[in-house]
């Protein structure tokens, strides 16, 4: 047995190696595991940001390398999280260039000689470089030749795309084509002609720009697809034509509907899956897919390692397809690098083409679809025991339309004057409840007006039934008429 006599400063020092070398070892043993994915939480000047053990060792000669890999002793605050006693408002722009090694500064930031202070102090060389020779954050050649539009010819009907879509699977015929690997042709206006089915094609466009083969419940040529499919040879696009699924069922609904929280940077943020895969081929599609890895914090929150305030912009734009910022933002390079991060092609779009949706002589006509439906729940397949589906707008002619088309449904409260048609459907099973209200939405979508968001809400249960209140909001420009 060893005695040792030590006075509080010694042993103080002590317990701090023996502290550094635990976290040492342990970095070591864990190098590449769950431990350099789990989330850590800093107190910066009392601003707190949570990241990972792999971002904040990303330099292993910094400040921050040396000690998250135990070179260096740490201190915690009374709740346990990392403190560095520094400026918390600039380490925002410290920690967004260890994630992705690119500086990125608001248009107005005046702070350039402080957060020189803070690079040195962190002892991050690359930073300290990007601070001291400032360069322009990235080319524009290559964007925008494979987001500019492109005409294409499909047996005389017209189609605008952009090259990037065209390339989505490198190994399709169209692929080949718009690479430079196989001969293209042009109509007498420039166009690019392909002698092939011009209507089908839109189907092919779609999957192309989706990743999602969609098909209108009547659809009947299914084969004469399936040849253009083997013409353009895209695979996934073949697969989905051999094995076709249904688009969703009651269970996937409530999966695609349940409430997911994100941590992101130290911001929590609750949306639904259906939201985050909106986008199919941008990272969040992936990673709430499942082809690619997640990460939880210690609540069992996904957790990712990003600008957390700027994920709000994101989110926004995944709920409703539009970019909208404050009129004073001034970080469009951060909210640019955002959107490249998470893939999302329409919002870097957005980004790098701002316009207003609009000209200043229109204005947006509005209506609101929504369907209260309830639903047995011992059925099999399910019934909907009765369905209330009611059209709200002030374009009275689209009223008017509806009254006319739909003369077989057994309607009530047909008034114009009060801006609304309802249909009482049912008892009916659940494809011709769906029948119905896709035709309902396919006779607005072809007056004009577009999606503009989605709302679902739960309502509530009885023993034997649930009630679903669905709620669709369409819009269209139209001209301002002086009165």
């Amino acid at each position: 047995m060893v005695t040792f006599r030590l006075c509080d400063g010694h042993m103080h020092l002590f317990f701090v190696y023996n502290s550094a070398l635990s976290m040492h070892n342990s970095c070591k043993e864990a190098d590449g595991g769950m431990f350099m994915t789990k989330p850590v939480t800093l107190n910066v000047g009392g601003h707190l940001y949570t990241t990972t053990m792999s971002t904040l060792q990303r330099y292993p000669d910094s400040m921050l390398g040396a000690m998250f890999c135990g070179d260096l002793p740490t201190t915690r605050d009374s709740q346990g999280n990392y403190f560095i006693d520094r400026d918390g408002t600039l380490f925002h722009y410290i920690l967004n260039f260890l994630r992705t090694s690119e500086l990125i500064l608001p248009v107005d930031f005046m702070k350039t000689d402080l957060l020189r202070k803070e690079a040195d102090f962190y002892q991050i060389e690359p930073l300290i470089q990007c601070l001291n020779n400032p360069k322009p954050a990235y080319p524009l050649d290559t964007f925008e030749q494979m987001t500019k539009p492109v005409t294409l010819n499909v047996g005389g009907h017209l189609y605008t795309t952009t090259l990037s879509t065209l390339q989505r699977y490198p190994d399709s015929m169209l692929g080949g084509m718009f690479r430079g690997d196989l001969p293209t042709t042009r109509d007498s206006q420039g166009n690019y002609f392909i002698d092939r089915d011009g209507t089908l094609f839109r189907y092919i466009l779609n999957f192309l720009r989706t990743s999602e083969l969609i098909l209108p419940v009547s659809f009947t040529e299914l084969d004469l697809l399936r040849k253009e499919a083997d013409f353009y040879q895209i695979e996934p696009l073949i697969h989905s034509l051999n094995d076709p699924k249904p688009l969703y069922s009651l269970d996937t609904y409530e999966q695609m509907t349940k409430p997911v929280t994100l941590n992101v940077g130290g911001h929590l943020y609750t949306t639904t899956l259906s939201t985050l895969q909106r986008y199919p081929d941008s990272m969040l599609g992936g990673m709430f897919r499942g082809d690619l890895p997640t990460t939880r914090d210690a609540q069992g929150n996904y957790f990712i390692d990003r600008d957390g305030t700027l994920f709000r912009y994101i989110l926004n734009f995944l709920r409703t397809s539009e970019l909208t910022r404050p009129v004073d933002f001034t970080e469009m390079d951060l909210l640019r690098r955002e959107a490249d991060f998470y893939q999302i092609e329409p919002l870097i779009q957005c980004l790098n083409d701002p316009k207003p949706p609009y000209p200043l002589d229109t204005f947006e006509q509005v209506v609101e679809l929504s369907s209260t439906r309830k639903l047995s729940k011992y059925s099999n397949p399910v019934a909907v025991i009765i369905t209330q589906l009611t059209v709200t707008t002030k374009v009275h002619a689209l009223l008017e339309g509806i009254s006319n088309n739909f003369t077989k449904w057994n309607k009530h409260m047909m008034d114009t004057r009060d801006c609304q048609v309802s249909f009482t459907f049912g008892p009916c099973d659940y494809h011709q409840e769906v029948s119905l209200r896709v035709h309902l939405m396919d006779f607005i979508t072809n007056q004009g007006f577009t999606i503009r968001n989605t709302r679902v809400h739960h309502m509530s249960e009885r023993a034997n039934e649930n009630t679903v209140e669905h709620n669709w909001t369409f819009c269209r420009p139209a001209y301002k008429v002086d009165d």
